[in-house]
């Protein structure tokens, strides 16, 4: 026996009827639970326009509801289709009206045309866009996040490390913040700016979080490269160093 699907007018009713639930409930959860139930009624039915779009607007009722999210990957991918993948992503693009959507949204092109469409420049474009978006922390750390490593894969250092500078200013803990900063460090080494580099590391030393004996380390590591200007500079930093070290490890043995 062949099980028939909701026809179009059921679907059509069942959703008029949540979309009314969604107007009189007054708790955000309520409103994105419907919401979710409405996309996947539209999802089952083929509307992916649809689906996409209240899928969307039940997560930005609720950040920390997952399935919508779950919801709109598996949109992107059911079929591997990128005539279908575009329909959802240009669905996302004109449902996304506060600064967080269209950041998610072109996070979601970015990992489109890289996985996709193979277009590494392309998500490259996304993933900045995304950072200019004005969104919260946690939407641009995900954009500078995804910049970072197409320009890490791409080689472009300078925006590389624009990214990662970012990301270490969008940091929410100290300890992430100073380790993000040591990253820095060594990149601006690499590039032979040593001195900036030290500047970086007594930043991230400064924090005083776990990450400070690390960045006291490399500090002590960069102060040994001839390529500093200022000679005296490097025995201060490197006395500097060498001090907060110790008093790691004096309080580290305190402890114990």
């Amino acid at each position: 026996m062949v099980e028939v699907g909701p026809s179009e007018e059921s679907v059509t009713s069942a959703v008029g009827r949540l979309r009314t639930e969604v107007a009189e409930a007054h708790e955000r959860g309520r409103r994105a639970r419907l919401l979710y139930e409405i996309a996947e009624l539209e999802e089952g039915s083929g509307d992916l326009s649809g689906a996409a779009r209240d899928y969307l607007a039940a997560h930005t009722e609720n950040d920390d509801f997952r399935e919508p999210l779950e919801g709109l990957v598996r949109l992107l991918d059911r079929r591997r289709s990128l005539g279908n993948a575009a329909k959802v992503l240009d669905a996302l693009q004109r449902a996304a009206v506060s600064p967080e959507e269209r950041a998610r949204a072109a996070i979601l092109r970015a990992g489109l045309l890289e996985d996709q469409q193979n277009d590494a420049q392309g998500a490259r474009a996304a993933a900045r866009e995304a950072t200019e978006t004005d969104a919260g922390p946690g939407d641009a750390a995900t954009g500078w996040l995804y910049l970072e490593l197409l320009a890490a894969r791409l080689d472009v250092p300078a925006e590389r490390l624009e990214a990662l500078h970012a990301r270490a200013k969008l940091a929410e803990s100290d300890d992430w913040r100073g380790l993000l900063l040591i990253d820095v460090a060594r990149l601006v080494a690499a590039d032979s700016d040593i001195d900036r580099a030290i500047e970086v590391l007594d930043e991230a030393r400064a924090l005083r979080g776990r990450a400070s004996f690390a960045a006291a380390t490399a500090l002590e590591e960069v102060c040994t490269s001839d390529r500093v200007a200022d000679a005296n500079a490097v025995l201060r930093h490197r006395a500097g160093a060498l001090e907060s070290q110790g008093d790691f490890i004096a309080e580290a043995l305190s402890s114990a």
